[in-house]
Formats: structure tokens, sequence, C-alpha cells
């Protein structure tokens, strides 16, 4: 889902910030995990979207970002410093300088 960061870092990042609860800091790096799924390493970037056979193929779309995505580095900063991979630091990176 292309809107973890808000959905993850509003509640268990908000919950952890407060109580550290191991958890909480759980949460974050399966979430991250999750999204890190949605890395596209040929083009460095977070895809948003499936493409579909419908509206966006037919405007063109092989792999749909926006903006939103920016929302998203924060929750892979904040599990690379949780689990100690560098990985979601990784792919936040590329993500930011790519787009």
């Amino acid at each position: 889902h292309h809107d973890i960061g808000f959905i993850i870092g509003c509640s268990y990042g908000n919950g952890y910030r407060l109580t550290h609860r191991d958890d909480y800091a759980s949460a974050i790096v399966e979430a991250a995990k999750s999204l890190s799924t949605r890395y596209r390493s040929v083009a460095h970037i977070i895809q948003s979207w499936n493409t579909d056979k419908g509206w966006m193929s037919e405007r063109g779309w092989e792999c749909p970002v926006i903006i939103d995505n920016m929302m998203n580095l924060e929750l892979m900063f904040d599990a690379t410093k949780l689990s100690g991979d560098s990985t979601y630091y990784k792919i936040a990176v590329a993500h930011a300088d790519r787009t």
C-alpha cells in the first residue's frame, strides 16, 4: 500500500516514539519490509500502484510513482535504525535521488 508511511507513522511510529514498545518497533520494521517489495531496482524507485489494463495502461503508465511516496521515506529510515538493516536506508535514498 503506497500510503503505508502515513498509516504506520501516525500510529505505530508515534506509539513507539512515546513508549519504545518492542511490538511497535516490530510493526514499523514489518511495514518497511512490505514497502520494500514495491522497490524497483532498475528504476531505483518505490512504485505507487500496480498498473492495470484500464486507464493506467491507456495512458502508458508502466511504473506509476506519486509524490506521496516521499512520506514513506521516514518509515524506511526508522526501520533502518530499529533493525540495523541498511537495505531500507538504501531504498529510501535511491528513491529520493531518483524522484
